[in-house]
């Protein structure tokens, strides 16, 4: 039978065929940050990625997280792995291009049908520009505040 796991990721649909996820189970299962390899398929707007060979690279996380969240995300990885229950963080990452990104991480545990832990499965999103619209919203109230007295209060 053809199976498929149907991953999201930012720019394309990952399938992961039966065969190819019982070849890297581990890796689809436990890694936090996958490398996949595999052709790429177009349908209309849709882009597709077929997956040949997935290698779990969640190393690179510890890397590319910016020292100042470094230890948050530390705490949080190593709870995760030891089983915890679903949790969400928010942390900056620097992108190859260089540019700082803030990640939302939501992740939660993955069990087998025993009830031992397998690993993790987690989703990271780019929330980059909600933060800056944060702190441009923060800014603005401080500026009214200034104006107008501290005790001006958003929806009053």
């Amino acid at each position: 039978t053809a199976h498929r796991l149907t991953l999201a990721a930012e720019a394309a649909n990952i399938v992961v065929w039966a065969k190819i996820f019982e070849r890297f189970r581990r890796a689809v299962i436990a890694g936090r940050c996958l490398k996949v390899t595999g052709r790429l398929q177009r349908d209309g707007d849709v882009v597709h990625v077929v997956a040949e060979r997935i290698e779990d690279i969640s190393a690179l996380l510890d890397e590319i997280v910016l020292e100042e969240d470094r230890a948050t995300w530390r705490e949080h990885d190593e709870e995760a792995q030891g089983g915890g229950g679903p949790s969400r963080r928010e942390f900056r990452i620097r992108a190859a291009e260089g540019q700082v990104r803030w990640m939302d991480h939501v992740c939660s545990p993955v069990t087998g049908e025993d009830g031992t832990h397998l690993g993790v499965r987690g989703s990271n999103r780019d929330v980059t520009e909600k933060k800056q619209s944060e702190e441009q919203l923060r800014t603005a109230l401080a500026e009214v505040q200034r104006l107008v007295g501290p005790d001006v209060t958003p929806g009053r």
